[in-house]
Formats: structure tokens, sequence, C-alpha cells
């Protein structure tokens, strides 16, 4: 018997000292290079978690995750320009009132989808905008990283897209992903604002 209990409370120190260790790594990670790492889709997953809990009429899961996905956003503006820090805001802006009617009992998905694809188009902006400082400092890898979340931001966002967003949204997702497969320095900075541009199109 006590074996078996010691045994089990070896897992639990070896699992434990597993998620720590992931975690210490992941934040390593995100201080080395920041806005590159697996954290920055953490948006994308409450966004997505926030919609599914409400069609299931979770609400305060619902607004857990939309509020996690708040939060993630202000952590992206830590790292992002004046520019794109206001873009952000101008996000957050719309989700916040998505959650102040969701906690109404109002649940309108036009807004929602809306909020939420404007929401991932601007964390996208943010790892373009990101990828050029890296690009100017000559960090063709951090740039190339930063591109390919932008790439998974707008692939993300195309699942709230209206009939009237679909063909702008597509255009900018092919647009960057073109970029991912590009070999990348500095003279492709005009093709990255271009994308940002495309971007812009999607109000």
């Amino acid at each position: 018997m006590k074996s078996n209990l010691a045994l089990y409370l070896g897992l639990l120190v070896l699992i434990f000292a597993g998620v720590f260790a992931l975690h210490y790594y992941e934040v390593v990670q995100e201080r080395k290079h920041p806005g590159t790492t697996d954290l920055n889709l953490a948006t994308d997953l409450h966004l997505n978690n926030s919609r599914l809990y409400i069609k299931e009429n979770s609400i305060e899961r619902s607004l857990y995750h939309l509020n996690s996905a708040i939060h993630s956003i202000e952590l992206i503006e830590e790292v992002s320009d004046t520019l794109t820090i206001k873009e952000l805001d101008d996000a957050l802006l719309d989700l916040k009132k998505v959650r102040k009617e969701i906690e109404s009992g109002i649940v309108n998905y036009s807004h929602i989808n809306h909020a939420f694809i404007v929401a991932l188009n601007s964390v996208a902006t943010a790892q373009l905008r990101l990828s050029e400082r890296y690009l100017l400092e000559g960090d063709s890898e951090d740039a190339g990283y930063a591109i390919k979340y932008a790439n998974e931001h707008i692939h993300n966002a195309l699942k709230y897209a209206n009939d009237g967003e679909i063909e702008d949204e597509l255009r900018a997702y092919r647009h960057i992903d073109s970029l991912v497969h590009s070999k990348l320095d500095s003279t492709r900075i005009f093709d990255i604002e271009r994308a940002i541009s495309e971007i812009k199109e999607v109000k």
C-alpha cells in the first residue's frame, strides 16, 4: 500500500515538474522573442471558446474566455508600437461592448462575429508590424515567426467573416501566406505594408 502511495506521489511530482518546466520555457522564449511564441495564439483560442460556449448557452464560461481574450490582447500591446496600440484599443473597445451585451443577456451573433474578426485582424496587424521591426534589425528568423502568426490569426478570423468580408479576408490571407514562403529581408517591408492595407479593407 505504501509503495503504491509513494509511486502515486512520485508521478504527481513528475507531472507538476513537467508543467512547471513547460511554463518556464514558454516564459523564457517569450522574453527572448517577444510576440513570436505560441502564447501569441491565446487570443484565437479564447475567442473560439467564447463563441462555442455562447452557442451552448454556457454564459459564465463564455465570459471567462472572452475576458481571457481581452487580457491576451492587452499583453500583446506591451510589445506593440503606438499605431498598433491604437488599433488594438479599438478592437478591445468592441470586445468589451460584446461582453456588456452578453452580461445583459443579449446575444447578437452579427456583432460578436464582427468584433472577433476585427480583434484577430488587429492582432495579425500587430504581428506584421513586429515582423517589420525585426527585419529592420536584421532578424529574419523572428520576422518569419511573426509573419507565420499573422497568417494563423487571419486564417482563424475567416470563420467569423460574413459574406461581405470573406473576399477581402482571403486576399490578405493569400498575400501573407506568400510571405511565409518567401525569403525575408528589409525589401519585403513594402509587401508587408500592402498586406496590412488589405487587412484594413475588412471593416
